[in-house]
């Protein structure tokens, strides 16, 4: 299963802070994507999907007692055991009781329907050269897709095994940049695919209480084989957009933080049906304790 969207957490790609905190706040994204279950139910064609706007919760969380750890990442919950440079651990999404996707997206002129989806995982990383010129992290996540009632054809189905490998970097505090490389082992070969994915960005500060970060992203995704539905092996060039600017001790507020976040997604594909784009600004306060 591929899936650029997301609905409940987003995180920046960067280093984690080493302060427990908590962060809380809404938005609103603006999603064209046909696999998504808030796009249109009944296709009469393999078009692009039409877009559709929603409002959106945002949590963010770290937390760490002596070698326990808890934290978000993206849309999931980890529960990890961290000493020195290592941290691993296992997780679940956040909203494994929502999660819905459509059974079978390729339906046509009928009323598609929506299935559970179930994912969880294990997470390890390792972190490099800690200091004030260079941090490095090395990170795997391997992820579970379960879909509960998935009705597409043999090949395009999309219980998968989805191994992940990424390095970020930051160097002399205000420069970063990162590399990923996704294996998408899915049950049908047409759902399977490769990819890869480089970003580059700059942190402003702006002040000695205001930070503004830029980071712009570029990948590529290929399919494994053709998808006999559309005729078409699908292969995709993604681009992602990110800024975020942080007030942090606003009003004096010791310890806190306002944090503003946009984010442009675009998922080219070969084929419309593939097309994706989502657009999403939020507004969220945190605290560290």
């Amino acid at each position: 299963m591929r899936k650029i969207i997301l609905t409940t957490i987003i995180t920046l790609p960067l280093f984690a802070q080493s302060s427990n905190f908590f962060e809380i706040g809404a938005g609103s994204q603006k999603i064209t994507d046909n696999f998504h279950v808030e796009s249109t139910q009944n296709n009469s064609s393999y078009n692009e999907s039409d877009s559709s706007t929603q409002s959106i919760p945002y949590i963010q969380f770290h937390y760490r007692y002596k070698n326990i750890i808890t934290k978000t990442m993206k849309d999931n919950v980890l529960l990890g055991y961290t000493i020195e440079n290592i941290t691993a651990g296992v997780f679940t999404s956040i909203s494994n009781s929502k999660d819905t996707a459509w059974s079978n997206p390729f339906t046509l002129n009928a009323s598609k329907e929506k299935t559970k989806v179930t994912k969880n995982g294990l997470y390890g990383e390792y972190s490099i050269g800690k200091n004030k010129n260079y941090d490095s992290k090395i990170s795997y996540t391997y992820t579970k897709y379960d879909i509960e009632n998935d009705t597409s054809i043999d090949s395009l189905q999309r219980d998968a095994n989805d191994h992940k490998l990424r390095i970020d970097n930051r160097y002399k505090s205000n420069i970063i940049y990162n590399i990923s490389y996704n294996i998408h082992d899915a049950k049908g070969e047409a759902s399977s695919f490769k990819s890869y994915d480089a970003g580059v960005g700059y942190i402003y500060k702006i002040s000695k209480s205001v930070d503004l970060v830029l980071l712009g992203n570029i990948g590529k995704i290929s399919y494994n084989e053709t998808n006999t539905v559309l005729n078409e092996k699908i292969d995709v060039t993604t681009t992602q957009f990110t800024a975020v600017s942080t007030w942090k001790n606003p009003f004096g507020l010791n310890d806190k933080y306002i944090k503003l976040t946009y984010r442009n997604e675009n998922e080219d594909a070969n084929h419309d049906f593939y097309d994706k784009q989502q657009q999403l600004a939020i507004v969220s306060m945190g605290f560290k304790f």
